[in-house]
């Protein structure tokens, strides 16, 4: 029995440290991938059920001047749908880790709107 406990929980602690095995292979490659320029086509690309690209450009949509004086129908042409909305808050995920079913752990922007539709504040919540 204890055996069988022991080796459930080495296969959940190895699932859940796995790594995507993209490590840059020296810093200056890391460094460029966390510039990553804003661009709208990148934002809305899927793959599966995550956005490859949206951790690289949170920082520059989060406290772009330029993005925060949009109204809500520009930001939508911009960003796209939200993953969810409810009650003037907008919700686009950022990173999410799952094992199997449950999510470990997730990152999301949101966007507050004010009661004419423009942005009130954008944050990454986690």
């Amino acid at each position: 029995m204890r055996l069988s406990l022991l080796l459930i929980s080495l296969f959940f602690l190895n699932v859940a440290c796995k790594t995507d095995g993209k490590a840059p292979s020296n810093p200056s490659e890391s460094a460029r991938a966390s510039e990553t320029v804003f661009d709208h086509e990148k934002w809305r690309v899927k793959e599966g059920r995550s956005y490859p690209y949206r951790e690289q450009m949170l920082n520059e949509v989060v406290y772009s001047d330029t993005i925060r004086s949009l109204s809500k129908v520009e930001l939508l042409k911009l960003l796209g749908e939200p993953d969810r909305s409810q009650e003037g808050h907008l919700y686009y995920t950022i990173t999410k880790t799952r094992l199997g079913f449950w999510t470990l752990h997730r990152k999301t922007m949101v966007v507050k709107l004010s009661d004419n539709d423009t942005i009130d504040w954008i944050k990454s919540h986690e």
